[in-house]
């Protein structure tokens, strides 16, 4: 039997807070028995055990290799997952993190199924993602609401002059251009050096890879997985941040 040692320590007042905040509210709130925050604590025991299944994080749960305490259903942990506002969870980050905005995209099923990462290189956290069919750009778009002031950075896959248009007014881009424009962009001292923070995403995705079991599964569980384990790791950055700057919270409760 594996037994995980894992410790976590989350002033209660905190986690309390961020649930009400990061879940959406129902008419039958008052009826439920178990409190949002348990949800949070599932996610983020799923990142940090690396354990990629939600189904074997719950079977790990009720052996009590892992112990929480008033564990819910597996059915309930899913149904009120999707009460989980990734929108909201997005906007607390870019309100913390929003200079050195970097992003990309990678294949994580077959060609038509992408990873869609918005990355904050600077400090190294994970903004926002999304899954899906569509396009870099129109991915991109969706990422970038709400973001402004913001330098970003992008290859040249994302050099496409409808997005442009759209996102320049809101932040300093950094894009590649495609061809002969693209040298004598990297020409540009200040440009190449800005233009190097681009790889963190890379690394990050390579790293993110190398940790996530991709392959073996059918695309709904994939998306889930995948789901399920970036959101635990950007509420773990977001907590951590908060536990060492505690006035931080007044700002993302604005």
């Amino acid at each position: 039997m594996r037994i995980i040692h894992l410790k976590i320590i989350i002033p209660q007042k905190l986690i309390n807070k961020l649930s009400s905040l990061l879940f959406d509210k129902t008419k039958r709130m008052y009826l439920r028995k178990y409190p949002d925050h348990i949800f949070l604590l599932i996610l983020i025991l799923m990142y940090l055990t690396n354990i990629q299944s939600m189904r074997r994080l719950y079977r790990y749960l009720v052996d009590g290799r892992i112990r929480i305490s008033n564990l819910p259903s597996r059915q309930t942990i899913h149904y009120r997952l999707k009460r989980f506002s990734r929108k909201k969870m997005s906007k607390k980050l870019k309100k913390l993190f929003g200079t050195l905005l970097v992003i990309d995209s990678t294949e994580i099923k077959d060609r038509y199924t992408r990873l869609h990462v918005l990355y904050e290189a600077k400090e190294k956290v994970l903004i926002d993602f999304k899954i899906g069919e569509y396009s870099e750009t129109e991915q991109a778009e969706l990422l970038l609401e709400e973001v402004e002031n913001s330098i970003l950075l992008a290859d040249r896959g994302y050099w496409v002059w409808r997005f442009l248009e759209r996102v320049k007014d809101r932040m300093r881009l950094y894009v590649r251009p495609r061809g002969k424009e693209g040298k004598k962009f990297l020409k540009s001292e200040l440009n190449r050096y800005i233009y190097s923070k681009r790889w963190e995403i890379e690394w990050f995705i390579e790293r993110m890879k190398q940790r996530m079991k991709l392959k073996g599964m059918n695309e709904k569980t994939l998306k889930a997985q995948i789901t399920y384990m970036l959101l635990g790791m950007q509420l773990t950055f977001l907590i951590d941040t908060l536990i060492h700057h505690p006035k931080l919270f007044r700002f993302i409760d604005s």
